[in-house]
Protein backbone atom coordinates (compact mmCIF):
# COMPACT_ATOMS: atom_id res chain seq x y z
CA UNK A 1 0.00 0.00 0.00
CA UNK A 2 1.20 3.30 -1.06
CA UNK A 3 1.98 5.40 1.53
CA UNK A 4 -0.52 8.41 0.52
CA UNK A 5 -3.36 5.85 0.82
CA UNK A 6 -2.40 4.16 4.08
CA UNK A 7 -2.59 8.31 5.43
CA UNK A 8 -5.70 7.86 4.16
CA UNK A 9 -7.05 4.79 5.59
CA UNK A 10 -5.36 5.50 8.94
CA UNK A 11 -7.18 8.88 8.74
CA UNK A 12 -10.71 7.26 7.82
CA UNK A 13 -10.15 4.71 11.16
CA UNK A 14 -9.71 7.11 13.16
CA UNK A 15 -12.20 9.30 12.26
CA UNK A 16 -14.60 6.98 12.77
CA UNK A 17 -13.51 5.97 15.93
CA UNK A 18 -14.17 9.16 16.80
CA UNK A 19 -17.16 9.21 16.08
CA UNK A 20 -17.79 6.18 18.06
CA UNK A 21 -16.19 7.54 21.07
CA UNK A 22 -18.14 11.06 20.69
CA UNK A 23 -21.34 9.80 19.31
CA UNK A 24 -23.41 13.01 19.99
CA UNK A 25 -20.79 15.63 18.76
CA UNK A 26 -21.33 16.54 15.28
CA UNK A 27 -17.92 17.55 13.94
CA UNK A 28 -16.38 14.33 16.01
CA UNK A 29 -14.27 14.06 12.94
CA UNK A 30 -12.41 17.54 14.41
CA UNK A 31 -10.60 15.61 17.40
CA UNK A 32 -9.73 12.07 15.65
CA UNK A 33 -6.06 13.16 16.06
CA UNK A 34 -6.11 13.96 19.87
CA UNK A 35 -8.35 10.33 20.68
CA UNK A 36 -5.31 9.63 23.63
CA UNK A 37 -6.38 9.85 27.35
CA UNK A 38 -4.78 12.79 28.44
CA UNK A 39 -1.71 13.66 31.67
CA UNK A 40 -4.30 14.03 34.33
CA UNK A 41 -4.41 12.21 37.52
CA UNK A 42 -8.03 10.73 36.88
CA UNK A 43 -6.81 9.43 33.56
CA UNK A 44 -4.16 7.18 35.63
CA UNK A 45 -0.95 8.60 34.43
CA UNK A 46 1.29 7.75 36.86
CA UNK A 47 3.93 10.42 36.32
CA UNK A 48 1.36 13.50 36.56
CA UNK A 49 0.24 12.62 40.32
CA UNK A 50 1.82 14.90 42.90
CA UNK A 51 0.54 13.88 46.30
CA UNK A 52 1.87 10.51 45.54
CA UNK A 53 5.90 9.66 46.70
CA UNK A 54 8.35 8.97 44.03
CA UNK A 55 8.32 4.91 44.10
CA UNK A 56 4.91 5.54 43.81
CA UNK A 57 5.12 7.41 40.41
CA UNK A 58 7.38 4.94 38.71
CA UNK A 59 5.48 2.35 35.96
CA UNK A 60 4.74 -1.23 36.64
CA UNK A 61 7.30 -2.10 34.30
CA UNK A 62 10.13 0.60 36.07
CA UNK A 63 8.90 -1.35 39.71
CA UNK A 64 9.46 -5.20 38.09
CA UNK A 65 12.70 -3.65 36.82
CA UNK A 66 13.94 -2.30 40.02
CA UNK A 67 12.94 -5.36 42.25
CA UNK A 68 15.11 -7.46 39.93
CA UNK A 69 18.07 -5.38 40.18
CA UNK A 70 17.57 -4.96 43.93
CA UNK A 71 17.49 -9.05 43.92
CA UNK A 72 19.82 -9.34 41.73
CA UNK A 73 22.58 -7.49 44.02
CA UNK A 74 21.30 -9.11 47.03
CA UNK A 75 22.67 -12.60 45.36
Amino acid sequence: MALRALRRYHSRRMKAKAKRVYPDWPRSYKVADYLACCSCSMCRNVRRQQFRPAWERLTWQERNALLRYREGLEE
